[in-house]
């Protein structure tokens, strides 16, 4: 399987430190503390959180509670069996498909086998059983559960990461838009300049009057203009239009 090591660039997430790394939750459940103070040596060293439970009832608080990579269930319990107690789990829908591995030292008959596996067992070992065989079959499943794991957060970290490269196409769009803007409201902005500039320099005796036109970048300045009165004199408009934008502008020329 290849994985994927993704290390925190430009702001990027990284998958260091994450749930992967934490002991995985076991449930071990049996009315009995000697069986499960031996379940807890059996599995010493494999990197588990194990989590103890003495009755079918308090087996199913703790999967309200928690979730588990692997449930070790022994079968005879009083009040409320491994069976029963496997019934309710599998009613929780976080815990629907949580591997159990039933542990027996009675029931022992094919009837009981296959209830056990019709409750959605994926073992069934009876009592006394090899140290050896459960350790190895423990870690099978706590091995398939930090992958699992694992394959979640790089999907969490993929799902980011398009997330982040979508928003910077959608910025890029818009800064791109918001140029092409701004390049066609020059482009009107000159247009109707220059149209409003005179033919010829109004003659005058007192003044020399020139006039000069430089591309702008931005829709921005005041605007001036001068208008020859009917005494003789000559009149200048000057409109305060800087910053407010295009439409301003426009409304001053007119």
């Amino acid at each position: 399987m290849t994985t994927l090591n993704l290390e925190k660039t430009a702001g990027r997430p990284r998958t260091a430190d994450t749930r992967t790394d934490r002991p995985v939750k076991v449930l071990c459940v049996d009315d009995l503390p000697g069986n499960v103070l031996a379940l807890e040596a059996t599995l010493s060293g494999l990197g588990l959180d194990l989590v103890k439970a003495y009755s079918g009832q308090e087996a199913l608080r703790r999967v309200l509670k928690e979730d588990f990579a692997l449930i070790l269930m022994d079968v005879k319990m009083p009040h409320m069996d491994g069976f029963e107690t496997a019934e309710f789990i599998r009613q929780r829908e976080r815990s629907q498909h949580t591997p159990i591995i039933f542990l027996t030292a009675s029931e022992r008959d094919d009837l009981q086998m296959f209830k056990g596996y019709a409750l959605g067992a994926v073992d069934y070992l009876c009592k006394p059983f090899v140290p050896q065989v459960l350790r190895s079959k423990v870690a099978v499943f706590v091995d398939i559960h930090r992958k699992t794991e694992q394959i979640k957060e790089q999907a969490e970290v993929l799902r980011k990461l398009e997330q982040q490269e979508h928003q910077r196409q959608l910025a890029e769009a818009k800064e791109y838009w918001e140029q092409e803007r701004l390049r066609e409201e020059i482009r009107l902005a000159r247009q109707i300049q220059q149209k409003l500039f005179p033919v010829a320099p109004l003659p005058s005796a007192s003044f020399d009057i020139s006039g000069a036109s430089y591309p702008a970048e931005a829709t921005g300045g005041d605007y001036f203009d001068y208008i020859p009165m009917r005494d003789g004199g000559l009149g200048v408009v000057i409109g305060d239009v800087s910053g407010h934008g295009f439409g301003p502008a426009l409304l001053m020329a007119e």
